[in-house]
């Protein structure tokens, strides 16, 4: 088949909707011609790496449109812009094409709009979703982090509701890839419920040389203190804070254990004060961000990963740990539970935010203290991640998405 895929996000040997991106298209293009537009920005490293058939177009938008935008800030004002843009400009280009299939793989959020699916002959969008704040966790936030989190949920309302790109998205859309988990508060209108279908977002491809070195190595035996791992940006939403009261709490109760933290940002200080607070610093090491061989190493000699976010997608991170044996703590609300759930971590629930906290501690003391528990997780998470969630396994699913969507 002869394939557009929009793939504003898409770089090699990046995490996230960058890593996404690029994974998918390279897998993709084993089986098809595969035609991809992404951001201009992108073109250098592409080149630099690109060996396969694949043929990219590139588009930015313009200065004059764009000087606001500074790192993450405004990204997503510029990605609507960049999404209305690109597709005027190569509207004609793909309708004259002769492509059987037009996919939008990235941005991957349901509630912003892609043009792209107003062309022909067949559309997908996705996988697209989107996590909602767990409500037990929004009623105890800080009063700044709970104004962010309204300004999202503004913005989501605004654009699911009533932008008209987004419902002329859903209309046009052959087939909607959704990665939500159940417990996502917005549904998809009745009307196009028929076209939606669950599919994962997210896979690791254990064929890089990075990962090579574990292919055939078996669970790291700790001889010595039992090590906790913080693994992300250091934002609030990503769990870290919950994270620091959490480990607070059971260093004072285990002098056995460690914290090793990897990742910066804006949420540092806070989880600092946290640690001292509770005279626990000396425990913790904070070390930034690390190169990808440095990552696995840690997670791999780890023995949990602290990870309570609470409105994410699949997070690459958790698929590494995955392949590395490493069990992962969670809390209900997002994707991520759905796949760590008694299968490869403890997923903790409750009502409110108080039987939340109880069950992340009582579930990370049940792990610390059981070690026949923590090596069968470990087993599971990497038969899990083999069985289910490397790139070969999802674009092979792709693939029969792409036939079944050509031949209805």
């Amino acid at each position: 088949m002869k394939i557009f895929i929009s793939a504003y996000a898409c770089e090699p040997y990046k995490g996230s909707e960058p890593g996404i991106g690029w994974s998918f298209v390279n897998e993709l293009s084993k089986y098809h011609e595969v035609h991809v537009l992404t951001r201009l920005n992108n073109q250098e490293s592409i080149e630099q790496h690109n060996t396969n058939n694949i043929k990219f177009h590139y588009y930015d938008v313009p200065k004059w449109l764009s000087f606001w935008k500074k790192g993450k800030r405004g990204y997503q004002t510029y990605y609507y812009i960049w999404q209305i843009l690109a597709y005027f400009k190569y509207k004609n280009f793909v309708n004259s094409s002769d492509f059987n299939i037009v996919h939008h793989l990235t941005f991957g959020a349901n509630w912003m709009p892609s043009l792209f699916m107003m062309c022909k002959p067949k559309t997908i969008w996705g996988p697209v979703g989107s996590e909602d704040t767990y409500k037990p966790v929004l009623k105890t936030l800080p009063t700044r982090i709970k104004l962010k989190e309204a300004f999202r949920s503004t913005v989501k309302i605004f654009f699911n509701y009533i932008e008209p790109f987004r419902w002329m998205t859903l209309f046009k859309s052959d087939l909607i890839l959704n990665h939500s988990s159940s417990y996502a508060n917005y549904k998809y209108p009745s009307f196009i419920k028929h076209k939606v279908q669950d599919c994962t977002q997210t896979g690791l491809n254990i064929n890089d040389q990075e990962y090579i070195k574990y292919k055939d190595l078996k669970p790291y035996e700790n001889k010595g203190k039992i090590k906790l791992l913080i693994c992300s940006e250091l934002i609030a939403w990503k769990g870290v804070l919950i994270s620091s009261k959490l480990f607070s709490k059971l260093a004072k109760e285990f002098d056995n254990i460690e914290l090793i933290i990897l990742g910066e940002g804006a949420e540092k200080k806070v989880m600092k004060n946290i640690f001292e607070e509770n005279k626990v610093l000396e425990k913790v090491d904070f070390k930034g961000f690390v190169n990808k061989e440095e990552l696995l190493e840690e997670l791999y000699t780890s023995d949990i990963l602290l990870y309570p976010a609470y409105h994410h997608g699949l997070a690459t991170i958790i698929l590494q740990s995955m392949y590395c044996y490493l069990p992962i703590i969670s809390m209900s609300g997002d994707i991520i539970s759905d796949v760590v759930h008694k299968k490869c971590g403890l997923a903790a629930d409750g009502n409110t935010f108080e039987e939340i906290e109880n069950n992340l501690y009582q579930n990370t003391k049940e792990l610390i203290e059981n070690n026949e528990l923590r090596n069968k997780l470990s087993l599971n998470a990497r038969e899990l991640l083999k069985d289910k969630f490397t790139w070969e396994k999802l674009t092979i699913n792709m693939n029969n998405i792409y036939k079944k969507v050509q031949n209805d």
